[in-house]
C-alpha cells in the first residue's frame, strides 16, 4: 500500500514480517509474539508503562481486584510491556538510565508477571485464557528478548549507535555474557512478505 510516495504495510504483513524473522522454533509462542510486536506498534497499546506506580503497587493492585479477568489481563498486558520493553528500548530500563533498577529488573519483573497472570488464569471459569503460552513466556522470557532484539540488530542499522554500557547491560542480562557480534547476524537474511 502506497501513501504520499511512502510504502505503508499493513498490520498483517508487519505481523508477517516478525512471524518469519523471529527465531522462535515454538509456533504458538512465535504467533504470540509477532502479534505483541504489531499490537505495539501502536504506542496507545503501551499505555501501562505510563503508570508511575512501583511494580510492587502494580501487582498488589492486581491481586486485591475483584474482577480475576482484568487482573489475568493485566499480568499478561505487564509482562508483555516489559518484554517489548527489553528487546526494543534497552536504554530505557539499562541501569545507565535508573541505577537501582536495571535491566535484570525488568526481566524479572516480566517473567513475574506472566507467572502472576498464569496463576490467576488457572482460577477463571468459563474462560480459556492461555495460561499454558503465558508460563512458556514466562520460562523463556530472556530467550525471546533475545530473539526479538536479534531481530531488531539485523533490521535496523540505528541499534549500532546504542551506549556500549547499555549493550554490556543487554548481553549480561540477556545472552549469558556476550552479546553475538553483528556481523554473524547479518548472515541471516532477513524475509519480507509480499
Amino acid at each position: 500500500m502506497e501513501s504520499g510516495g511512502l510504502q505503508v504495510i499493513t498490520n498483517k504483513e508487519f505481523y508477517h514480517f516478525f512471524r518469519n524473522n523471529l527465531e522462535i522454533e515454538n509456533p504458538e509462542i512465535a504467533d504470540y509474539v509477532a502479534g505483541l510486536m504489531v499490537r505495539f506498534a501502536d504506542r496507545q497499546k503501551l499505555s501501562v508503562l505510563f503508570d508511575e506506580r512501583a511494580d510492587t503497587e502494580k501487582f498488589d493492585a492486581m491481586w486485591k481486584s475483584q474482577y480475576r479477568s482484568l487482573a489475568y489481563r493485566g499480568f499478561a498486558d505487564l509482562g508483555d510491556a516489559y518484554m517489548w520493553l527489553c528487546a526494543f528500548c534497552p536504554s530505557y530500563v539499562s541501569k545507565k538510565r535508573r541505577a537501582s533498577l536495571g535491566m535484570e529488573n525488568y526481566a524479572d519483573t516480566g517473567q513475574e508477571a506472566y507467572y502472576n497472570a498464569v496463576t490467576v488464569g488457572n482460577k477463571l471459569k468459563g474462560i480459556n485464557p492461555k495460561v499454558r503460552t503465558l508460563y512458556r513466556l514466562g520460562r523463556d522470557f530472556r530467550e525471546i528478548v533475545r530473539s526479538i532484539f536479534d531481530l531488531r540488530r539485523r533490521a535496523d542499522i540505528s541499534v549500532v549507535l546504542t551506549s556500549p554500557d547499555v549493550l554490556t547491560e543487554m548481553g549480561e542480562t540477556f545472552y549469558g555474557g556476550r552479546l553475538a557480534p553483528v556481523y554473524k547476524l547479518k548472515e541471516k537474511p532477513l524475509l519480507i512478505p509480499v
